[in-house]
């Protein structure tokens, strides 16, 4: 069986990760899990990446504009001497600097635009959450929602 190819948003989430890992090595990226999977000991501080992607018809008709949302659930535990909170917001901070560096992400999306974040929640007494949410925007071709056309018409097969 031929190797079925990998959609744009997988893509784009995929250069995400490296991004942030280019800038905070010992921040772990996990973009299966499901809400009901948090992470463990061993796996903190870390993140969860999940997308929602919408798009439609391009105003020249010949390609799709893809709006993905990006949530970045950062969790880690309490380390001695330093509050939850901390950590966490520290993670939301370090990914969208990270991000920001290169809203392009080397030319495959048009921009990346933070949404917004939250303030940790406590998953349980010595585990935490907090928020962060992108906007990623990028062009696909018309009929193939794995090629992205990127902002100087470069395609990222």
């Amino acid at each position: 069986m031929a190797d079925l190819p990998i959609p744009a948003v997988r893509k784009v989430q995929a250069a995400m990760i490296a991004a942030i890992a280019a800038r905070r090595p010992d921040l772990n990226g996990f973009p299966d899990r499901t809400p009901g999977e948090p992470l463990s000991e061993g796996e903190w501080p870390g993140y969860v990446i999940r997308y929602e992607v919408r798009f439609r018809l391009a105003p020249d008709g010949g390609q799709y504009f893809n709006e993905a949302q990006f949530t970045f659930e950062c969790q880690s535990s309490n380390a001695p001497g330093e509050p939850l909170d901390h950590i966490n917001q520290q993670s939301v901070t370090d990914i969208n600097n990270a991000l920001q560096a290169d809203p392009s992400l080397g030319g495959m999306l048009e921009d990346i635009q933070p949404l917004g974040s939250d303030n940790s929640q406590p998953e349980s007494p010595d585990v935490g959450s907090a928020i962060l949410q992108v906007m990623a925007t990028y062009y696909t071709l018309i009929h193939d929602h794995s090629t992205i056309v990127g902002v100087s018409g470069q395609l990222f097969p």
